[in-house]
């Protein structure tokens, strides 16, 4: 939000309520890119699959869950907690998810098409 302020600040219900689905829906995509990188994962992100893969739960849940446990945490020491963090909270693991296999298929396509031309190189 903070960037966007010098193009559109919604103030109206209905505008944040676009830019707060639209957030946790660019959230996921983002995070799904990040983790299929493999560069440099954040704690969060890389503690997400270690409780999926520890747990069996798939992404979705275990997202929920550590933010769930932080935004208590935060509650506990008085954190600002809104609306937008509970949303996150709950619905960014959905949209990882959902994003997941798409951003896989898209990394295996970009890795054969670079051994290809490194292949045409090569000769």
């Amino acid at each position: 939000m903070f960037i966007l302020k010098f193009i559109y600040v919604p103030e109206a219900w209905l505008g944040q309520s676009i830019f707060i689905i639209l957030s946790v829906i660019l959230t996921g995509l983002g995070i799904a890119l990040n983790l299929q990188s493999q560069v440099a994962p954040n704690p969060m992100d890389r503690s997400m699959l270690v409780v999926s893969e520890l747990t069996g739960w798939n992404v979705t849940i275990s997202r929920a869950a550590i933010s769930v446990i932080l935004v208590i945490t935060a509650f506990f020491f008085s954190g600002a907690i809104g609306i937008g963090t509970l949303l996150h909270a709950v619905f960014t693991g959905m949209f990882i998810n959902f994003f997941f296999p798409f951003v896989i298929r898209l990394r295996k396509a970009s890795l054969e098409k670079w051994s290809d031309a490194e292949r045409q190189l090569a000769k």
